[in-house]
């Protein structure tokens, strides 16, 4: 081997090592599900409530906050089914006895897989809201989260529907397992 490859070799254990050191406790993954209360801001659209669900992960940056990826399949109305990647900030405080509210926001892109004509395929939207999970066993939390989804984009294709606008919105009721990795 060559001198880069034991660089490479040598910083790759390195952080490997660093992030196995830290994460005792300080990250988190599990799976969630719930509704979406799906509506868009055009006048007289109803809104319609759909499932969702997913995994996340939630890793510690500083004392009370968190970055926490997520992919979940999301219904945002009839026949409109996405796989969202929303990544939020968290700010999670203790509270004592295993109880730990806290608050979430961040961005979300979410990619269409189903087909519907005259809808674009990526949708980008902000999510915010809060929680709380509760420790019932030594590594095992259960969580509830409600969010707002607002969506950003007209994901109307002008091309297929001329003049078309719409934007994505979404009430999102979950709750969940998390365990420490």
């Amino acid at each position: 081997m060559n001198k880069l490859h034991y660089l490479i070799v040598t910083v790759v254990a390195v952080v490997f090592l660093s992030t196995s050191a830290k994460a005792d406790h300080h990250m988190s993954a599990g799976f969630e599900g719930g509704i979406n209360i799906a509506s868009t801001n055009v006048a007289g659209s109803t809104s319609q409530t759909r499932f969702m669900g997913g995994a996340f992960m939630d890793w510690m940056l500083a004392e009370y906050f968190y970055i926490q990826p997520e992919l979940l399949y999301i219904s945002k109305g009839t026949s409109l089914d996405y796989i969202a990647v929303p990544v939020l900030l968290k700010a999670k405080f203790d509270a004592g006895s295993g109880f730990k509210p806290f608050i979430v926001a961040g961005p979300d892109v979410s990619f269409r897989i189903s087909s519907a004509t005259g809808i674009k395929t990526l949708d980008f939207a902000l999510d915010f809201g809060g929680g709380f999970e509760v420790e019932v066993s030594p590594g095992v939390s259960l969580l509830a989260t409600g969010r707002y989804s607002l969506g950003l984009t007209n994901v109307i294709d002008t091309a297929v529907v001329p003049g078309g606008d719409a934007k994505t919105r979404g009430i999102h009721i979950m709750g969940g397992v998390g365990f420490a990795i």
